[in-house]
C-alpha cells in the first residue's frame, strides 16, 4: 500500500512540476517577447532623437560658420580702410 500511495505521490508531483515548468518556460518566452519589443521601441526612438540632435548641431555648425564668416568679412573691409 505504502509503495502505491508513493507511485501516486510521485506521479502527482512530476505531473505538477511539469506543469508549472511548461507555464515558466510559457511565462518566460511572453517576458523576452515584450523585452525584445521593448528593446526595439527604444532603438527606434533612440535613433530618431540622434537625427533630431544631429539635426539641431547641423544647424548651430551653420550658424556659427555665418557669424565667423561676418566677422571675418568685417575686419577684411576694417583693414581696407
Amino acid at each position: 500500500m505504502k509503495v502505491l500511495i508513493g507511485i501516486m505521490v510521485g506521479f502527482v508531483g512530476g505531473w505538477a512540476i511539469r506543469s508549472i515548468a511548461e507555464s515558466s518556460h510559457g511565462v518566460g518566452v511572453e517576458l523576452m517577447s515584450v523585452a525584445l519589443k521593448t528593446k526595439d521601441q527604444v532603438e527606434g526612438w533612440a535613433a530618431a532623437e540622434f537625427e533630431r540632435v544631429s539635426d539641431i548641431a547641423a544647424e548651430a555648425r551653420s550658424r556659427l560658420d555665418e557669424v565667423a564668416g561676418g566677422v571675418k568679412s568685417s575686419q577684411t573691409h576694417g583693414s581696407v580702410h
